[in-house]
């Protein structure tokens, strides 16, 4: 199966430009529904585009089509004439095309190649031998499997793990419609690369290609020179020598004119080169503005540059010969469906405007624009500069490949300034990237081929995780309070910190700090610190490009962006300009924590910070000094021993996950929250068996060897080469380290209060409201109810109609309790309320009551929750007074799957658990969503108008690194 490039340019009125445009902006960016559907009767369009490209004064413009097909180019001209002629009519009346759409369009079909007598121009997909309906399929088949593992717990060896899916393919009625997928087929974009060729080899093979591309119209006249000296030796009767003379006279006088023509070429080359002058002008604000409104749709974007040739004939050759050396090199040396080692591409091709000196690129890719110029910076720039360096403004380049795009930002800033909006854009895949239609194959290829343990591996590679040995917890590798809430430290305090701005500085810094941090399990009994470190942190020690763009987006997108306030809700008063530390110009590139045993220690470890940060350029951007555990304690009125108890008055830290090969899991008996320990620690096998994914850095990176080496991701469908050493392989800068979250939330106690007595009032005529409550004990009622469990920390669904401790504490013995079942104990939500707090952010098996596996996947979304209440205070001078509240902190391997998720998914999901445009009852924003639904015999007993309690105050993500890559990192 191969595929077609039909690139069609038809000449327009320059005056019908602006209505053309409009016309096509009605077809939209990306395609909207009805032209979606009607390319996807026949599944054979990959990608198409169509947009205007206006003419210079007194020249036409052009309305130029681009479409990347399964279909020969007649057919897929006459495909899109038909489906789309609803909306292309009317575009080809605005641009003042006449006549029937497909003949049009067939008679300006524009066909390209690299020889001197085609059309200039050069095509390139990333997916060769796939077709449409095979990309979706293997799509539809992966994302059934990955379904599957969110399902079931596969047990067994990688091999037996596939045997078992392999059977599940084979009956589930998901895949009833995939099952000619089981059959093999050929993968050319799963080939290995070619055998990589000496320079001297590569040339060689480059040498008759271009002999027959290029040097054929010098080699006619020695042939016709021949051709004279046969016929006179015919003539006159002289010998073959003469002929034989002839013709080698002629070869070399041609010879001796291309190599006078090469240096000629050559040599105004540089001169051009070395004059030329690159334009550092910006691009047009409103051309960008709708740029962007197109980009960043789906997993794909679009990309329509246009640029102008350099004036003169040798541009026009070098142009041809960069086209030529690109297609023919990665023939030679690149693996199918890639540019070196760039492979987002889907489809892509250049094509020289015919009757213009316009260079235009069209681009369908996956990633966000700044990602695809980063990688083509990175890994493709020499053959970006061999063709774009022919067109004006281009960042100066040197002998046609050099140079160039390696400056970057001179290089997007040029590429943004050549590009112009696409008005009508259509994906057959939008959401599927290139390294997933690959991964997609290689599923499929795994699934129907693998046979050894080793394949086996591979094949569960592609579902971006690995079944590793078991091993055990590297406890002296990992920061201290990972192991539990140092209950022993009951004084803390949290500095919010900015590093300095040299890499110097910023390490010295790292330096000076690391002796007050804690790892392992055992804490040093006088004062333990954590040090986690964000985005900015690890750009300012200098960590590479490649080690930061390794780690996951949502890190290095920050908790203030716009994008994750949308995903926690925080909006209005809690949005991040509120704030008083984490965004902004008071923003922070770390967090320390200080615990101590006593306030003297607290306060000494404190000013020994204080004195190291000022001593290398660092900055304290926000300090919270967190409430005692011992108050907290007492305050609470229930005798339970170091039992912290949030700001509204109940038990915190009552429910928590168990990692398994830490002493606290030791100790504990509770099956229900055991999780693996990569749930929460990078580097070892999570829930499911796999490894979580890890930040990594070059091996170049680390002389020293500070940190352990990682398997490469190995070629799609190829087991990585197991008897080469592992000294250049990428270093795995998250093993033993884990994200932190932390949010400043202040506790509004008097609203939270006052909120109470309203609505017991409004609720103690119910029916389902208990009777013979005092109206103190009707708000207590209500309180555990808006929470899952009383204030003591028992539980609702074990004590439904009193705390535990009873109403004065006359059962002081009784501890809250967490080994209940909420859907196998209150499937139907009488005793805790769906919408309840605990419920929202842990619902154990609630969707499936007593099924383990529901306990499993929910088990997957776990945070480990490390946070303190923390004292109202003062937080400037002249300001007024900060609530107190909760300094919460989490832990998590992944902050999408496991924070965000809890956050978006459960607690503010309107519609959890089939409840209608209610959130979480606690740390809901109030207004119409501000109510709680409690079911009761008599029905829903509805509460209405709770407070906005609680209130965003700062935050960020971190990265709580090892002590071997805080090492790495202040090295």
């Amino acid at each position: 199966m191969s595929h077609s490039w039909v690139t069609i340019v038809i000449p327009m009125e320059s005056a019908r430009t602006a209505d053309t445009r409009a016309e096509l902006r009605k077809m939209d960016n990306p395609a909207r529904r009805e032209v979606r559907d009607a390319l996807r009767q026949d599944l054979k369009i990959h990608f198409m585009s169509t947009g205007v490209i206006a003419g210079d004064p007194g020249q036409p413009s052009h309305l130029v089509m681009e479409i990347s097909s399964d279909l020969a180019p007649p057919e897929t001209i006459a495909l899109v004439a038909r489906v789309l002629a609803p909306w292309m009519g009317p575009v080809f009346a605005a641009a003042g095309i006449k006549g029937e759409l497909a003949a049009a369009m067939q008679a300006h079909h524009v066909k390209t190649g690299q020889g001197l007598l085609d059309h200039p121009g050069l095509d390139h997909t990333g997916s060769p031998g796939m077709s449409v309906q095979r990309i979706r399929d293997e799509w539809d088949l992966a994302r059934g499997i990955r379904d599957l593992f969110d399902t079931k717990s596969y047990t067994g060896t990688p091999l037996q793990i596939l045997e078992q899916v392999r059977a599940d393919v084979r009956t589930g009625d998901a895949f009833k419609g995939l099952q000619h997928l089981l059959q093999p087929e050929a993968t050319p974009c799963l080939l290995a690369p070619p055998p990589q060729r000496p320079v001297g080899a590569l040339i060689a093979g480059l040498v008759f290609p271009a002999i027959a591309t290029f040097l054929w119209p010098v080699v006619i006249p020695a042939l016709l020179l021949a051709v004279l000296a046969t016929w006179l030796t015919w003539q006159g009767g002289a010998g073959a020598s003469v002929t034989l003379l002839v013709l080698l006279t002629g070869l070399s006088l041609s010879g001796l004119a291309t190599l006078g023509a090469a240096a000629a070429i050559y040599g105004g080359l540089r001169k051009r080169e070395l004059a030329d002058q690159p334009d550092d002008s910006l691009p047009d604000d409103a051309v960008l503005s709708e740029i962007y409104a197109d980009e960043n749709q789906a997993a794909q974007n679009h990309m329509t540059g246009v640029s102008r040739m350099k004036p003169g004939h040798l541009r026009r050759l070098t142009l041809r010969l960069a086209f030529w050396f690109i297609g023919n090199v990665a023939r030679l040396q690149y693996r199918p469906g890639f540019l070196g080692q760039l492979g987002t591409i889907h489809f892509a091709r250049w094509i020289l405007l015919p009757g213009t000196d316009k260079l235009v690129f069209f681009s369908n890719y996956g990633g966000s624009w700044e990602s695809y110029l980063e990688d083509f910076i990175t890994k493709a720039h020499a053959g970006l500069t061999g063709v774009w360096s022919n067109t004006e403004g281009y960042p100066r380049a040197n002998n046609l490949f050099g140079d160039g795009a390696t400056d970057g930002d001179r290089f997007k800033r040029w590429a943004r300034r050549q590009q112009q909006p696409t008005p009508f854009w259509y994906s057959a895949y939008p959401h599927v990237t290139t390294a997933r239609i690959r991964a997609n194959a290689s599923i499929r290829q795994g699934l129907t081929s693998a046979s050894t343990r080793e394949e086996a591996e591979l094949w569960l590679a592609q579902l971006n995780s690995r079944t590793p040995p078991s091993t055990l917890l590297e406890t002296r590798e990992v920061q201290t309070l990972l192991f539990g809430g140092l209950k022993h430290h009951p004084h803390a305090v949290l500095l919010a910190i900015s590093a300095p701005s040299d890499a110097a500085s910023a390490k010295a810094l790292l330096t000076a700090v690391k002796p007050l941090i804690g790892y392992g399990d055992m804490p040093d009994p006088n004062a333990v610190a954590m040090l986690a470190l964000g985005a900015g942190a690890l750009a300012k020690t200098g960590l590479s490009q490649a080690g930061l763009a390794s780690f996951p987006f949502a890190f290095r997108d920050g908790m203030a962006s716009a994008a994750r306030s949308k995903i926690l809700s925080d909006t209005g008063d809690d949005k991040p300009a509120e704030w008083l530390w984490g965004a902004g110009d008071r923003d922070a590139d770390a967090v320390l924590v200080i615990y101590g045993a006593t306030p003297a220690v607290l306060k000494a470890v404190e000013a020994e910070a204080m004195t190291v940060l000022a001593a290398h350029g660092g900055r304290l951007v926000h300090r919270v000094a967190l409430r005692d555990l011992d108050s907290a304690a007492q305050a609470s009125g229930h005798g339970l021993k170091n039992q912290e108890h949030e700001a509204f008055g109940f038990a915190d830290g009552v429910s928590q996950p168990l990692i398994k090969g830490a002493r606290r899991w030791k100790a504990a008996r509770d099956a229900i929250h055991e999780v693996e320990p990569g749930e929460f620690i990078l580097g070892y096998p999570d829930n499911r068996g796999f490894l979580p994914l890890t930040p990594v850095v070059p091996s170049e990176t680390d002389p020293k060897n500070l940190l352990a080496t990682v398997a490469p991701p190995p070629a799609a469908g190829y087991a990585p080469d197991l008897s080469n050493s592992h000294a250049n392989l990428d270093r795995d800068l998250g093993r033993n380290g884990t994200f932190l979250v932390v949010r400043q939330l202040a506790q509004d106690t008097k609203a939270f209060d006052a909120s109470l007595k309203v609505l017991a009032d409004a609720a103690k005529d119910h029916p389902g409201a208990p009777p013979g409550l005092t109206p103190d004990q009707l708000q207590h009622w209500i309180a555990a109810k808006m929470v899952g469990r009383w204030k003591d920390g028992t539980s609702l669904v074990r004590y439904p109609n009193r705390p535990g401790t009873g109403w004065n504490n006359e059962h002081p013995h009784i501890a809250p309790d967490n080994d209940f079942l909420l859907g196998a104990e209150d499937p139907v939500g009488l005793r805790c309320p769906f919408g309840s707090h605990i419920r929202r952010t842990n619902p154990r098996e609630s969707f499936e009551p007593g099924s383990m596996e529901q306990l499993a996947i929910v088990n997957r979304h776990r945070i480990l929750r490390a946070g303190r209440r923390y004292e109202g205070y003062v937080p400037a001078k002249g300001a007024r007074k900060e609530d107190g509240g909760l300094m919460f902190m989490c832990f998590n391997a992944d902050l999408e799957r496991q924070f965000e998720f809890v956050q978006q998914t459960w607690a503010m999901a309107p519609q959890f658990h089939g409840l209608e445009n209610e959130v979480d009852a606690i740390l809901g924003r109030g207004k119409t969503t501000g109510r709680l639904t409690i079911p009761t015999a008599s029905g829903p007993l509805q509460v209405k108008g709770l407070a906005d309690v609680v209130r965003v105050r700062g935050g960020g993500y971190f990265f709580v690194p090892s002590r071997a890559t805080l090492d790495y990192l202040s090295s």
